[in-house]
């Protein structure tokens, strides 16, 4: 669950981050051809040695086929890498608080990579750091404002404004407040600790 982002930071440094990432790809990409290319080698060099030894055709056959299915493994796992690699900047991108990221290889390289310009974390931590940051009062207003439109904005459909005033009524019972202004029931006391 993304917390906060500080889109300020990251709209700021976006630009050298997209050339990081460029970069970074072109370097994964000469990797790859490098292991192929390796690889390639110690294939023609294993066939040279089989065709030497005077090996039966099916047996160099299997070797060229094993060897194809080991080459496309390579490429895989490569192609995997630089896939996670620009999810991450995607996702980086359009990154907004209350976000939940629900494939945990993309949310580790998130946090590995971009942990500097967004807070988060997993379980009942992160959704009782986002209870801390909400204000209750502003999401009361900004529900009532919905429910009861002013004139010349538009209204609900009736689903929406229904869902809106169950909204509303949680946020309100953790808006009371007692004679000092003190909150009656904290909505933080919902997370076990």
């Amino acid at each position: 669950l993304v917390v906060d982002v500080d889109e300020e930071r990251r709209d700021e440094d976006l630009p050298s981050l997209e050339a990081e990432l460029v970069a970074e790809r072109e370097l994964i990409e000469k990797d790859r051809e490098l292991e192929l290319a390796r690889r390639m080698e110690e294939l023609e060099g294993e066939i040279a040695e089989l065709e030497s030894e005077g090996a039966k055709d099916a047996d160099i056959k299997a070797r060229q086929k094993q060897a194809d299915k080991d080459l496309a493994a390579i490429r895989e796992r490569w192609d995997l890498e630089l896939d996670v690699l620009q999810r991450a900047f995607d996702e980086f991108k359009g990154l907004f608080s209350r976000q939940i990221i629900e494939d945990e290889m993309l949310w580790r390289e998130l946090e590995d990579r971009y942990g500097e310009y967004f807070t988060g974390g997993m379980g009942a931590d992160a959704i009782k750091s986002l209870i801390a940051k909400l204000d209750f009062d502003e999401e009361e207003e900004k529900l009532r404002a919905a429910i009861d439109p002013q004139e010349g904005q538009r209204p609900l459909s009736a689903q929406r404004k229904q869902k809106a005033i169950k909204r509303l009524k949680i946020v309100s019972s953790f808006n009371q407040r007692d004679e000092h202004g003190k909150r009656i029931n904290d909505p933080g006391a919902m997370i076990l600790d």
